[in-house]
């Protein structure tokens, strides 16, 4: 093989290793940050460079907001805050079933061509693998 495609098969591999370990010290940092903030009941930390926030998110139950701003508010007003249940049409994309679409490929020369044609094409990708990772497998 030659040695150029050896060698970026090579460096390809340890840059996902190096990937992994960064993703795995990344995940270690936020427990860290997040878990500090969590004791400390800070929502915000300032650094000189940077600022840390932990999100708030909120979900309310319609139906007591509804009772408990209902009684305080007019129809309309409570309208602005509140969408009740209702159904909606969604638009699903038109797609091709593969799996009955694989019985065509042995209709013959012509279709197999025609299919051929209506193929989008995949967006390529390799997969390496480390050597000793499959060989402790076994």
């Amino acid at each position: 093989m030659d040695e150029e495609i050896v060698e970026a098969i090579e460096e390809y591999a340890m840059g996902k290793e190096a990937m992994k370990a960064l993703y795995e010290e990344l995940d270690k940092l936020f427990a860290k940050i997040h878990s500090h903030m969590t004791h400390v009941g800070a929502s915000r930390l300032e650094t000189d460079k940077y600022s840390v926030t932990i999100p708030t998110k909120r979900s309310y139950d319609p139906h007591k907001f509804a009772s408990v701003f209902g009684e305080t508010m007019d129809a309309e007003a409570l309208s602005e805050y509140l969408t009740p249940e209702h159904e909606e049409i969604k638009l699903v994309p038109a797609k091709v079933n593969g799996t009955k679409v694989k019985k065509m490929w042995n209709m013959g020369d012509d279709v197999v061509t025609r299919l051929e044609s209506t193929i989008i094409p995949p967006r390529p990708e390799i997969k390496v693998e480390s050597k000793k990772k499959k060989e402790q497998a076994l």
